[in-house]
C-alpha cells in the first residue's frame, strides 16, 4: 500500500493515469505473493500443514513468477499504451483530475544528503527483511522499522522535531482510510470466524471438491481455493483451516501434496484483487482514490486470464507429478 503513490506518480509523469499507477505496484505485488517462493505466510505455513519440506519445489514456483511477470507486464503495458494513445479508453476517464501524487519536475542535483538519505531506506529494507525471514517479525517491528527510518531521514534533511512529527501527520493522513478499512475488512473475518460461519462454508466446498469427477479434483481444489479466499483473506488464515481438508482429498485422489499446496497458493492469491474483503487491496484503491467498481472494469478481463493461466499451470503440476 505505501508503494501505490510512487506508482501513480511515476504513471502520472509518463502521461498515463493511475489506474496504471496502482496496477504496476498491485500486480508486481501479487506476482511474487501468488509464486511464494519463500513466503512464509502462505506457502510455508501450507507445506508445513501438509508435512512436506519447507519451500521444496522452488524451481516450479520460480517458473510461475517468471509466467506471472510475463503476463502481467503484457497486459498493464497493453492498456497504457491505450489510454496513451487515447485518454478516452481509461477507465476513469471523465474524472476530475487529481495532482496529489504529481511529481515536481524541477531538476536538482543529487547531494550527500540524498545519498544518505537513500542508505538509511536501503539499510532499513534490508533489516526488515532480515527480520522477517529469520527473526519472526510481523507488524509490530515492521512499523517500528518505518518510523525509525521516518525520523532518521528527517534528522538526515536537518528538520526539527515538530517538522518530523508534521510532515509524518501529513503522510499519515493520506492512507488513514486506508488503514480504517483493512480494520473493517478483517473485522468482517474474524466475525465469520467467531461465529463459526467459515467452517461451514469451508466444509460445503470441501465436500463440493469430492464429487467431482477424478480428473477434475486438482481443478476443484484450486476454485475452492478461490472461492474460501473470498472470505478468508489471509494467507496463513486460510492454509490453516483448508489445507486439514485439502490434504486427504490430495491423498485419495492420488496426487501430490506439493501440488495441494499449488493449487492452495493459486487460489489464495488471484481473487485478493477483486474481493471486497481484502483490506490490502480495499487500502490501495482508497489511497489511490479508485472506485472499487472501476477498478473491477480494468481486472475483469486480466482476473480471467490469469485464472486460465493457474488452471494450466495445475494441470502441468498434476501430469509431471510435481
Amino acid at each position: 500500500m505505501i508503494f501505490v503513490p510512487i506508482g501513480i506518480a511515476l504513471a502520472a509523469s509518463l502521461g498515463l493515469d493511475k489506474v496504471t499507477g496502482t496496477a504496476m505496484i498491485a500486480m508486481g505485488a501479487a506476482s511474487g505473493f501468488t509464486a511464494g517462493i519463500l513466503n512464509p505466510f502462505n506457502v510455508g505455513v501450507a507445506q508445513d500443514i501438509a508435512e512436506i519440506p519447507m519451500f521444496s519445489g522452488m524451481g516450479y514456483r520460480i517458473f510461475i513468477l517468471g509466467v506471472l511477470l510475463v503476463i502481467d507486464t503484457v497486459y498493464i503495458t497493453w492498456y497504457a499504451k491505450r489510454v496513451k494513445a487515447d485518454p478516452t479508453k481509461s477507465i476513469i476517464y471523465g474524472e476530475p483530475d487529481d495532482q496529489e501524487f504529481v511529481f515536481d519536475d524541477t531538476e536538482e542535483a543529487m547531494t550527500l544528503t540524498h545519498g544518505l538519505t537513500l542508505a538509511v531506506i536501503v539499510a532499513g529494507f534490508a533489516v526488515l527483511i532480515y527480520g522477517l525471514s529469520k527473526l519472526d517479525w510481523y507488524f509490530e517491528e515492521m512499523s517500528a522499522i518505518f518510523i525509525t527510518m521516518g525520523v532518521v531521514c528527517g534528522i538526515i534533511n536537518r528538520y526539527s522535531p515538530n517538522k518530523i512529527a508534521s510532515t509524518f501527520g501529513a503522510g499519515a493522513k493520506g492512507i488513514v482510510v486506508g488503514a480504517l478499512i483493512v480494520g473493517i475488512a478483517r473485522g468482517v473475518e474474524l466475525a465469520l470466524s467467531d461465529a463459526m460461519i467459515l467452517d461451514t462454508i469451508v466444509h460445503a466446498i470441501a465436500s463440493i471438491v469430492n464429487i467431482l469427477p477424478q480428473s477434475l479434483k486438482a481443478i476443484g481444489m484450486f476454485l475452492a481455493q478461490s472461492l474460501v479466499n473470498c472470505v478468508i483473506t489471509s494467507g496463513t488464515g486460510q492454509a490453516a483451516v483448508t489445507m486439514p481438508l485439502m490434504v486427504p482429498v490430495a491423498d485419495l485422489i492420488g496426487i501430490t501434496r506439493q501440488t495441494a499446496v499449488l493449487a492452495f497458493q493459486l487460489g489464495d492469491a488471484f481473487t485478493n484483487l477483486i474481493v471486497p474483503t481484502s483490506g490490502c487491496l480495499i487500502g490501495s484503491l482508497a489511497i489511490a482514490k479508485i472506485e472499487w467498481s472501476n477498478w473491477i472494469k480494468f481486472m475483469s478481463k486480466f482476473l480471467g486470464i490469469l485464472m486460465i493461466g493457474a488452471v494450466i499451470t495445475i494441470l502441468i503440476a498434476v501430469a509431471i507429478g510435481f
